[in-house]
């Protein structure tokens, strides 16, 4: 059942202006508009010229009517919801709020005077005119987007029990734990944009590439992803299952196309901003790093060899070298840049990040991110040693 935020306003036993509302579902308030809705429809529900006494158990109250009325309505009522909202003021909610039980019909409002809307032509800059504007201009989303917009938000409902919010997803494709590539790749993958299978369909000399030669199925990014038999895609996977499983004890969740579009927003365990999981990113950088690899072999097999497939060894080879690529930015990030630094990574989140899952991991010391040959604790062919081919860390000294 989805959560939602409603209002009661009590003047007395068996009184009319008794009333009780659930706020618009897209509001996205919390309990300071809450309090805000509520006064909005006392003040209504009253004569203009009847003393109000308002009691709150907050200050939230009293520092809007005090010392943020003016500046709310100096910018047009902009600032009196949360940023990631849209701009809609108490009155804009009250008068969408839909009423329960009984009690008049909202908003009430004795004084007949109309609201007030807009924002001061003195006080108006060209800032507050074009966030006024985009504001209240209906944005129309593509059919496709709108499409894989649901599906992400179900992915990320399964996993953590509640539906996020379009702006949530939104920001989650840009992740700070993410690729620059694969960023663009997810925005991309989120708009339909990619061309791949049915973009194909309907280009006159070009329909042949709408289906994968090898399962001889409409060649999707979701049949690239997680359906296809090509060699690599299905030994990737079992690869990240294989560390996650050191990580964890437990194997990978089976990848879903959905939950690969919203791994940014995925839980494994709670956390907090204070302490971020170690478990949840490293399940990220694994979805991420695995899903724009299989995306590059296919690239390469389809575009660039003609067909040809990689081998087994060298689809394990490169798949290691990502990871332990990856590993490598992580120790430099955690050790070369300061925690004020938005590319910087806490050395304390790096340990809790790669815990269990590094090569001689027992034999290492306790603090191992200024060691110059750590790895992943997956060997390439059953050798005893691998090294990449360059090391992130060389190539910054």
């Amino acid at each position: 059942m989805e959560s939602k935020s409603g209002v009661g306003v009590w003047f007395g036993p068996d009184d009319a202006r008794n009333v009780g509302v659930v706020l618009p579902a897209d509001a996205h308030t919390s309990k300071y508009e809450a309090e805000l809705v509520a006064v909005t429809i006392t003040i209504r529900a009253v004569p203009t010229d009847t003393p109000v006494l308002l009691m709150s158990k907050t200050s939230s109250v009293s520092t809007s009517m005090s010392k943020h009325l003016r500046i709310w309505e100096d910018k047009g009522w902009s600032a009196s919801v949360s940023a990631s909202a849209p701009c809609r003021s108490a009155e804009d909610l009250a008068r969408t709020a839909i009423t329960e039980g009984t009690g008049p019909t909202l908003p009430v409002d004795n004084s007949g005077a109309p609201a007030i809307v807009g924002a001061k032509l003195s006080t108006m800059t060209q800032k507050l005119a074009y966030q006024s504007i985009r504001a209240r201009k209906k944005t129309l989303i593509r059919k496709g987007t709108g499409e894989i917009m649901g599906l992400v938000q179900e992915a990320v409902k399964i996993s953590n029990g509640r539906t996020p919010q379009e702006s949530s997803v939104w920001k989650s494709v840009r992740h700070r734990d993410f690729t620059c590539q694969f960023r663009d790749f997810l925005w991309r993958a989120m708009h339909r944009s990619i061309r791949v299978g049915h973009y194909w369909a309907h280009i006159p000399g070009y329909e042949d590439r709408a289906t994968c030669k090898h399962c001889d199925e409409e060649e999707s990014l979701q049949h690239i992803l997680v359906g296809c038999k090509r060699t690599g895609q299905a030994l990737i996977w079992e690869l990240a299952s294989n560390l996650w499983v050191m990580r964890t004890g437990t194997p990978l969740p089976k990848p879903i196309f959905r939950g690969i579009l919203g791994c940014g927003m995925t839980l494994i365990e709670a956390e907090s901003k204070k302490k971020p999981s170690g478990p949840n990113r490293l399940y990220r950088l694994l979805i991420s790093e695995s899903c724009y690899l299989i995306w590059k072999l296919r690239n390469e097999s389809v575009i660039s060899n003609g067909g040809a497939e990689p081998s087994t060894s060298e689809v394990k080879n490169r798949w290691i070298h990502t990871m332990n690529d990856r590993l490598e930015t992580d120790c430099y990030l955690a050790t070369h840049t300061s925690q004020k630094d938005r590319a910087g990574v806490p050395p304390a989140l790096v340990l809790r990040t790669w815990h269990k899952t590094l090569l001689e991991g027992e034999n290492l010391p306790k603090d191992w991110l200024r060691e110059p040959r750590v790895l992943v604790g997956i060997l390439a062919n059953g050798s005893d040693t691998f090294s990449p081919p360059s090391s992130r860390r060389d190539r910054h000294s």
